[in-house]
């Protein structure tokens, strides 16, 4: 990969979790809890790779509902 290139992973239990464990500490056993409807930032430094944030479902709707509502259209 390019420096600073953004890549998105999809994917189901328990493999995505598995394949976290590897990157951040080159383990074959998940230490992440990585629910249904989850999503996790991932940053790519050199050869290390550190996590930014892991959220659930109900995180990331609570902070779609949040911004929906800050959203001001103005006089339409």
């Amino acid at each position: 990969l390019e420096p600073n290139s953004t890549v998105c992973l999809v994917g189901h239990e328990p493999h995505l979790s598995e394949f976290m464990a590897t990157l951040l500490a080159k383990r074959d056993t998940s230490f992440i809890k990585l629910k249904k409807g989850g999503a996790a930032l991932l940053r790519l430094e050199g050869p290390k790779v550190k996590l930014l944030w892991l959220l659930q479902q109900m995180q990331l709707l609570h902070l779609a509902h949040q911004s929906s509502a800050s959203i001001s259209f103005g006089n339409i």
